[in-house]
């Protein structure tokens, strides 16, 4: 059972709210620059949709840093994991509040991404902390 506990976040989880932010940011650019209102009611219902997987995927991950044996590799990853994704998460959610005040489209795109950027550094970190096979591949 301790084996099971010390294992690597889970990918799904880990990973898919960062490419549903990346697939928001991307697209509020491209509503910034096209101008469009249909393009932009898109990137509004992309935006929602990675605010309510992200809000799940982080409930998922803190409730797994909880059960992690403290001290272990593994509760440093998923704490880290935790991090990021809670960074992404607050960001993305102030910038559809923003939108929803009706601020300016630039100043919401900046908002998602400083938070997705400062995502992205502790996702860099950790990386650096999750443990290498002998193939050079990472271990989840």
């Amino acid at each position: 059972m301790r084996r099971d506990l010390e294992r690597g976040p889970n990918p799904v989880v880990a990973l898919l709210p960062r490419y549903l932010f990346a697939s928001a940011l991307v697209s509020q650019l491209v509503a910034l620059i096209a101008g469009l209102p249909a393009i932009a009611d898109i990137a509004r219902g992309v935006l929602a949709t990675a605010v309510i997987v992200g809000l799940v995927a982080l409930t998922v991950l803190l409730v797994d840093y909880t059960i992690t044996p403290a001290g272990s590799r593994a509760h440093r990853l998923r704490g880290l994991a935790s991090g990021w994704t809670s960074a992404m998460v607050i960001g993305f959610m102030f910038a559809w509040c923003l939108e929803a005040e009706g601020a300016h489209a630039g100043s919401v795109f900046l908002v998602e991404l400083v938070s997705f950027a400062g995502g992205m550094l502790c996702a860099r970190d950790a990386l650096r902390l999750a443990p290498v096979d002998s193939y050079g591949d990472v271990v989840a």
